[in-house]
């Protein structure tokens, strides 16, 4: 089992899969339920991991099609799009 880890973004709607299984575009709100959905699993013996590392939230790119990247420096890269995977690593996730 994997949650989508990745913040919902506008850019997305174009590929309403992306968007529609996003939880938020509040990254600390996405780790949250992320974090929640990976120890509620665990509890029940589910093995997860955070699925769409390194955040496709700010990618236009279909990842199925061609390699998706994030632009971007590494403050930004911390504040927004490592957030809840971050979550999901302290929550028990598999890396």
């Amino acid at each position: 089992m994997e949650p989508v880890s990745h913040r919902r973004r506008e850019l997305q709607r174009r590929e309403s899969h992306h968007y529609a299984r996003a939880w938020s575009e509040d990254p600390r709100q996405v780790g949250e339920f992320t974090a929640a959905f990976i120890r509620s699993s665990a509890a029940t013996g589910i093995l997860t991991t955070a699925k769409h590392f390194p955040g496709h939230g700010d990618t236009s790119t279909d990842s199925h099609l061609d390699v998706a990247r994030v632009s971007g420096d590494m403050e930004r890269l911390q504040s927004t799009e490592l957030v809840p995977f971050d979550a999901a690593i302290r929550a028990g996730s598999m890396p």
